[in-house]
């Protein structure tokens, strides 16, 4: 049995993807994972039942501004969903 210890590091307004951490500015649990996913070399991350929250709500600005700082990072990895999502990356 294999582990992997992939660390996360809580600094502000920050997202780097290191090889064994992240670098990030919330200990948000999906931001995180597109961090290790995207360490893991995937292709793609498919993402169901991401529906979002009502338009301008505090969670709803939060998601759409961690897709986009994610987006615009060399090393980001398509985003896709399989069901209707309200973020605005995933209806541009």
């Amino acid at each position: 049995l294999n582990f992997l210890n992939y660390e996360i590091k809580v600094s502000q307004n920050k997202l780097k993807i290191n090889e064994t951490y992240c670098e990030i500015e919330s200990d948000l649990t999906f931001l995180y994972s597109l961090c290790f996913f995207t360490q893991a070399n995937v292709k793609d991350i498919f993402l169901a039942g991401f529906d979002g929250y009502k338009v301008n709500t505090l969670k709803q600005i939060e998601m759409d501004d961690i897709l986009n700082k994610y987006s615009k990072l060399n090393s980001a990895k398509k985003i896709k969903t399989i069901t209707k999502s309200s973020y605005k990356y995933f209806n541009k």
